[in-house]
């Protein structure tokens, strides 16, 4: 067998989907795979840092706008674009990842008959909605799947809820959990400069939540949490780094609970490793995930996470040992794990240095490229039989 010709393709290009493409075109061995990545530039200007890693490596690299939301023509256009390249190109595998990708390069695949089909959804779209919507794109879900041979979750619990659905048959889901290159983290700045970079005068602990500023981060959430946890701790402060179509949003609610002094929107940061070097603990309150990086970074740096309890977090925290585990929604035990934490640094201490452990014992990157790699091998060989 000669190299695998794989591609990528993307239309999330920001936040955990981005990590994960890049970590796989970066790692995947050279002498085995010959890569090409297919994404959309426009969604995050830190993405073109990961084009560059991925250049540097000898992927090809290729910008075809598409949209998150449904918009017919500009779907079509971009579908025709996918498919004629597959045709033109003869690839072996097509790895489709997230949802818009998802679709548009799974039928692109499909109707040229040729390449291997495999799909990473980095949780399923529809967990976002109830009752009619969720019913549209789980269908959708199922019909693609019909047609894809490989669906590799990044959570046990993702892959539970592909199942319970129906999406497709058990033998044709995989999982292969997340985890994080520990070699790409170098040396982080003195404190007291990062908090100056963000006008933290405050010597109080920094609580932060990391994410994109969406519907399923529910910051609204974080940002009650934070202001029932400041009654007590009147000099912690919250930081909410990202950026997302609900930055307005967030910013009028801060300034309407007069919170504009301790809870700071960062924006998009470019060296997210030097937040973890100042925080205390990170605070995820997602509706939903798939396994999200921010907790397993966090968990590298040794610091407590207090999380929802939803898919994707429950797979990482483990609850009263690495950090807390709260329901969804609930701004009221989401600040009471917060509390104890700040309350007790000897156990916050303890949490970071478990969650260490976790982290380097059942999230391993080695791992995380070979299981990838064997499967791709595995989806070829199973065309050649």
């Amino acid at each position: 067998m000669g190299q695998i010709k794989i591609l990528f393709g993307l239309e999330a290009t920001e936040g955990g989907a981005a990590k994960h493409l890049t970590y796989l075109a970066t790692n995947l061995r050279k002498e085995l795979f010959d890569i090409t990545v297919i994404v959309s530039h426009h969604r995050s200007v830190l993405f073109k840092s990961d084009v560059l890693r991925m250049q540097a490596r000898g992927v090809r690299v290729i910008n075809i706008p598409m949209q998150r939301n449904i918009n017919p023509l500009n779907d079509l256009y971009a579908l025709v674009k996918i498919y004629y390249h597959i045709k033109n190109e003869k690839y072996d595998i097509v790895h489709a990842h997230s949802s818009k990708a998802g679709i548009l390069f799974r039928v692109a695949a499909f109707l040229n008959r040729r390449p291997a089909i495999a799909y990473t959804p980095h949780c399923f779209y529809f967990q976002a909605y109830v009752g009619y919507f969720k019913f549209f794109y789980l269908y959708i879900e199922k019909l693609v799947a019909k047609f894809t041979d490989s669906i590799i979750t990044v959570s046990s619990s993702e892959k539970d809820i592909a199942i319970r659905e129906g999406i497709a048959s058990v033998e044709t889901i995989e999982c292969i959990v997340n985890a994080i290159d520990l070699n790409e983290y170098h040396q982080l700045q003195e404190s007291t400069a990062i908090r100056q970079n963000y006008n933290i005068t405050s010597t109080g602990p920094i609580i932060a939540s990391i994410g994109r500023l969406t519907r399923q981060k529910d910051l609204l959430t974080y940002i009650h949490a934070a202001q029932v946890v400041l009654k007590t701790y009147p000099d912690a402060v919250f930081l909410i780094v990202g950026k997302g179509e609900l930055h307005n949003k967030l910013r009028k609610t801060i300034d309407d609970l007069n919170l504009e002094q301790q809870v700071i929107l960062t924006g998009e940061v470019k060296d997210i490793h030097q937040i973890y070097n100042i925080i205390d603990l990170l605070v995820n309150t997602s509706l939903w995930e798939g396994l999200p990086y921010v907790i397993l970074e966090a968990m590298l740096f040794k610091r407590p996470v207090v999380a929802t309890k939803v898919s994707g977090n429950q797979d990482i925290v483990i609850d009263g040992k690495t950090g807390y585990l709260a329901p969804q929604k609930n701004y009221e035990l989401v600040a009471k794990a917060i509390e104890k934490i700040l309350s007790n640094k000897s156990l916050a201490n303890e949490m970071g240095k478990e969650g260490h452990k976790t982290l380097k014992k059942k999230f391993i990157f080695d791992n995380f490229i070979s299981a990838h790699e064997s499967l791709y091998k595995g989806l070829v060989e199973s065309r050649l039989e």
